[in-house]
C-alpha cells in the first residue's frame, strides 16, 4: 500500500510537528482489496485546532465536526477527513456518542470503529491491524469489532452498513455479528431514514442484492415494507444493476401500486425523480406488451423517458412466475422498439412535419383544437394512415374536420 501524494503531504507536515497519523477506514480497506480509495480518512494524535494550524498553510481546512475532533482539509481539490484519536463515549441516541474523549493511542481510536475490515491503520511503513480485519478480508467476512450487540446498540445505521458491506463486497456475515444484527433490529428506528436510504440504495444496486434481503428480511422490512417472493429473487437476478428497475421490480411481485410505492419509497426519503420512476413503472407493467411496429411507436409515444425502463423491468419479470408474457415476447417487444428507434418513427409531436401555426393558418383551428389536431395527426401517423410530411398532414387534416 502507497500514499497518495497529495495525503502525504498533509502526513508529512502534522507528523513533522510532532503528531502521529495514519490513514484509516475505507481508504485502506480499497487498497488491500486492490480497489482505488473514493476518499482518504486520516486520523491523528494532534488535537483538530492543532491539525488546523499545522495545515492551514498547505491548504483550506474547514471545522467540519469539531466536537468530534474533525476538520477537512481540502488539497489539490481533494476533501481529506482527519479526525484526532479518540474514545467515544455512551451513545444515547442510537447513532452518536454523547461525549468523547480525545487520546493520542491509535488502538484505543481503532477499537471505536465498526467492522474489523474498517479498523485497520496505515502509518506508510506498514499496517496497525489489532482485530484482524486483513483475515478477515482475505476470508470475505464481515465481523464486528468486539462485541457485535454493543456495536450495533451503539449505532443503529451499522446493521445496514454490514448489509451493505456484505452486497458491495460480495463477503459473508460471519456468525455473532449476524445473530446480533437480528436481535439489533429495532435500533434502525432511531435512525434518520435518509442515512438508511443511502446504505440501501448502494445494497441493492449489487449482484448479491437478492441474497441479502432474502436472509435479512426481517430486518429490511423494518424499514422497505413490501412482501418478498421467490418472484422477487429471481427478478432482481435477471434485472440490470439499476435502482428504479430494481424497486420496481420487488414493488410489481409483491402486488403494490404505483401509489402504494410511492408512498414507501417517500418514507424512506428516497429521491422524487426515483419514486415518480417506480410508481410509473409499476402501474404499467401489466399492460400489453408491443407486438407490431405500430404497437411499438405507441409503446414509445407513451412510455417516453421509461421506455428503455419498462423493457428491462418485462424482460426480468419474464423469468418469473408473476406475469404471464415468455421471454421470448418481452425480446420481440425489444427488437420491434429498437426497429422503430432505427428507423426514426414519428413518436412525439415534435417529430412531426407540422406545427401549431402550420395548422391555425391553413384550417383557421385554435386554441384547444389545435392541440387536438395534432393528437389525431400523430395517431394517424403512427398508425400508418398517413405519411409524415406537411402537405399529406394538412391534407388529412382538412379531410378530417369536413367530414366532423
Amino acid at each position: 500500500m502507497e500514499w497518495n501524494v497529495s495525503v502525504q503531504r498533509l502526513v508529512r507536515a502534522l507528523r513533522t510537528a510532532g503528531y502521529d497519523t495514519v490513514a484509516v477506514g475505507g481508504c485502506v480497506r480499497d487498497c488491500l482489496l486492490s480497489k482505488e480509495p473514493h476518499d482518504w480518512d486520516l486520523a491523528t494524535a494532534a488535537p483538530w485546532y492543532e491539525t488546523k494550524r499545522i495545515l492551514s498553510p498547505l491548504c483550506s481546512v474547514y471545522e467540519t465536526g469539531v466536537a468530534h475532533g474533525t476538520v477537512t482539509a481540502v488539497i489539490d481539490g481533494m476533501p481529506v477527513e482527519i479526525t484526532t484519536f479518540r474514545i467515544d463515549g455512551i451513545y444515547q441516541d442510537g447513532r452518536h456518542p454523547k461525549s468523547v474523549t480525545f487520546t493520542t493511542d491509535l488502538r484505543k481510536d481503532l477499537a471505536r470503529r465498526d467492522f474489523t475490515i474498517n479498523a485497520i491503520a496505515f502509518d506508510g511503513k506498514g499496517l496497525i491491524d489489532p482485530f484482524g480485519g486483513q483475515e478477515d478480508l482475505k476470508k470475505g467476512i464481515i465481523r464486528c469489532v468486539g462485541n457485535p450487540d454493543d456495536r450495533f446498540f451503539e449505532d443503529g445505521l451499522r446493521i445496514v452498513r454490514a448489509l451493505r458491506f456484505a452486497a458491495t463486497l460480495s463477503f459473508s456475515i460471519e456468525q455473532e455479528t449476524e445473530q446480533a444484527i437480528h436481535r439489533q433490529k429495532n435500533r434502525l428506528r432511531l435512525v434518520a431514514s435518509e442515512r438508511i436510504c443511502g446504505e440501501f440504495i448502494r445494497l441493492l444496486c449489487t449482484n448479491d442484492a437478492g441474497k441479502i434481503l432474502y436472509s435479512y428480511w426481517d430486518v429490511i422490512h423494518l424499514f422497505f415494507p413490501v412482501t418478498l417472493s421467490k418472484d422477487t429473487l429471481q427478478g432482481l437476478q435477471c434485472a440490470p444493476l439499476d435502482l428504479s428497475i430494481r424497486l420496481a421490480i420487488i414493488g410489481i411481485c409483491a402486488q403494490k401500486t404505483g401509489d402504494q410505492m410511492n408512498l414507501i419509497l417517500r418514507n424512506l426519503r428516497m429521491e422524487r425523480c426515483v419514486c415518480k420512476e417506480v410508481s410509473f413503472l409499476c402501474d404499467h407493467a401489466h399492460m400489453p406488451l408491443p407486438r407490431t411496429r405500430i404497437e411499438a411507436r405507441k409503446f414509445r409515444a407513451a412510455f417516453g423517458v421509461y421506455v428503455q425502463p419498462m423493457l428491462a423491468v418485462w424482460r426480468a419479470l419474464a423469468k418469473t412466475k408473476s406475469v404471464s408474457f415468455s421471454l421470448e415476447d418481452a425480446i420481440e417487444a425489444q427488437r420491434l422498439v429498437e426497429q422503430s428507434q432505427l428507423q426514426k418513427d414519428c413518436v412525439t409531436r415534435q417529430m412531426l412535419a407540422v406545427d401549431g401555426n402550420d395548422i391555425c393558418r391553413e384550417t383557421n383551428q385554435s386554441g384547444r383544437q389545435i392541440s387536438e389536431a395534432i393528437s389525431l395527426l400523430l395517431t394517424a401517423v403512427m398508425e400508418e394512415r398517413v405519411q409524415n410530411t406537411k402537405d399529406a398532414l394538412l391534407e388529412y387534416l382538412k379531410k378530417a374536420i369536413a367530414r366532423q
